[in-house]
């Protein structure tokens, strides 16, 4: 599994005021932000998908989640295995009922079968628009708390 992350530069204003803010209201903004930033890169990883039945799309994605570190934010864009079983693949007549996960099999390749970096590429592309989002919201919350 890959992880990216990176640094928002040339906002150490907005992080400034976002710390005199109390706890809850720093919350808000910054999961309404990340959500917005979060939405762009799945609708690039659902457009970089591969599609056979369009499963992958459908499935993407995005939980905004808290770091273990008091102020550390971020996302993950995932797949729904409640709402598509079907990505679970079960070997038939394993003994010891293997299972494969086939976004992983399709994005880093399975026996003959090559490699589709989708979720990469995806977050490649989106990096710089997300970025960009993330300021935008960072200021408009800040603005609206005034």
């Amino acid at each position: 599994m890959s992880f990216a992350t990176t640094d928002i530069r040339g906002v150490e204003k907005l992080l400034k005021k976002l710390d005199r803010l109390d706890t809850e209201m720093q919350r808000k903004i910054a999961n309404a932000s990340l959500r917005q930033g979060a939405k762009i890169t799945q609708k690039a990883v659902k457009k970089e998908a591969p599609v056979k039945r369009g499963v992958l799309k459908r499935a993407v994605t995005v939980r905004v989640k808290k770091g273990r570190k008091k102020g550390i934010f971020g996302f993950n864009v995932l797949f729904n295995i409640k709402k598509f079983p079907q990505l679970v693949y079960y070997t038939k007549g394993s003994a010891s009922g293997k299972r494969y996960f086939i976004p992983a099999a399709v994005e880093f390749g399975h026996g003959n079968a090559k490699k589709n970096r989708f979720m990469k590429r995806g977050f490649l592309l989106s990096g710089k628009a997300v970025l960009k989002k993330l300021k935008e919201m960072l200021m408009s919350g800040l603005k609206a708390v005034k």
